[in-house]
């Protein structure tokens, strides 16, 4: 599974899943991620915690393997003071997708930064990009 950020508030992910039995044709997928945003608020800068994202897809199967891809956007926004957010940043960790069908799932460590004009991906010290989804423990 890999994840890049893009621009424009949002981070591009994909995956693959292989050793499927060949008699599946399609598989169905949850993704979910970690996010906060930076915003501005009639000037001042905010940090908002929206939390848990996630999202659901399918995926067609063949050959035994699955491909799917999906993208974290940013949320609906607003501020406190009732002012319309000016967004400044997105920021996505723990990135997970979870093959509901045959209940396998991955991860990738890292944090994904994107704003308004360029994405930048930066990894975790302690972590790089998950392996092939794996079965439940």
């Amino acid at each position: 599974m890999t994840a890049r950020a893009g621009t424009g508030f949002t981070v591009n992910a994909s995956f693959s899943e292989n050793g499927l039995s060949g008699v599946i044709t399609s598989v169905n997928y949850q993704w979910s991620a970690h996010m906060y945003v930076v915003m501005g608020c009639n000037g001042k800068s905010v940090t908002d915690l929206v939390g848990a994202v996630s999202g659901t897809l399918t995926a067609g199967a063949g050959g035994g393997t699955a491909r799917g891809s999906f993208a974290v956007r940013l949320p609906s926004l607003s501020c406190a003071n009732g002012a319309t957010p000016k967004p400044i940043k997105m920021i996505v960790r723990s990135i997970k997708v979870t093959d509901k069908t045959n209940h396998r799932h991955s991860k990738i460590v890292g944090w994904y930064v994107s704003k308004s004009s360029k994405g930048v991906t930066a990894m975790h010290p302690f972590g790089g990009p998950g392996a092939a989804l794996r079965s439940l423990t």
